[in-house]
């Protein structure tokens, strides 16, 4: 139940479970099991995690700034009429 409430736990096999998921879903499929977390390097694991929960929202955020940017160029005098450089 705390875990559903606060999305922290302490119990390790969890946490090696949650681990070893971030890992996986980085990778596109199961390359580690709970057990074989033990053996790779924190880097390696935050790495995944990030590209799993934190790159998600970077590019959200990045998109909003893109969007809010493109309407401030359609409505913009001076860059309305250009053609957009892709």
């Amino acid at each position: 139940m705390g875990i559903a409430q606060s999305g922290a736990t302490n119990d390790e096999l969890l946490i090696k479970i949650f681990k070893a998921r971030a890992v996986n879903m980085a990778h596109g499929g199961t390359v580690v099991s709970a057990w074989d977390v033990d053996d790779l390097t924190d880097e390696f694991i935050d790495a995944c995690d990030a590209l799993v929960n934190d790159l998600p929202n970077i590019k959200k955020g990045t998109a909003k700034i893109d969007n809010y940017m493109a309407k401030v160029r359609a409505e913009h005098p001076q860059y309305k009429h250009r053609k957009r450089r892709h």
